[in-house]
């Protein structure tokens, strides 16, 4: 977000990175992820959500998490396997 305000102040990339590296210093994000996003805000870019991404979408999701929680809750002393066999 500091890249987005330093952008609208009129500061340049290095200014602005300098700012983070001495608000967060070792917590910082690296140079060339600060001049990603610095140069996307400067091409318009309104959002720092992730941007979607081509190829399949992610099938995983925490109804399965849940019902292999309970398996194990149920019988803790499964193996793998068995507990794999039973969610």
């Amino acid at each position: 977000m500091l890249c987005k305000i330093c952008l609208k102040l009129g500061k340049e990339y290095t200014e602005t990175f300098q700012l983070l590296n001495q608000a967060y210093g070792e917590d910082c994000m690296s140079r060339t992820q600060c001049y990603e996003l610095f140069k996307r805000f400067k091409e318009g870019r309104i959002s720092v959500g992730e941007d979607p991404r081509p190829g399949r979408p992610s099938t995983s999701t925490n109804d399965h998490v849940e019902r292999v929680r309970a398996v194990i809750r149920g019988k803790r002393r499964l193996t793998v396997r068995v507990a794999g066999e039973s969610a």
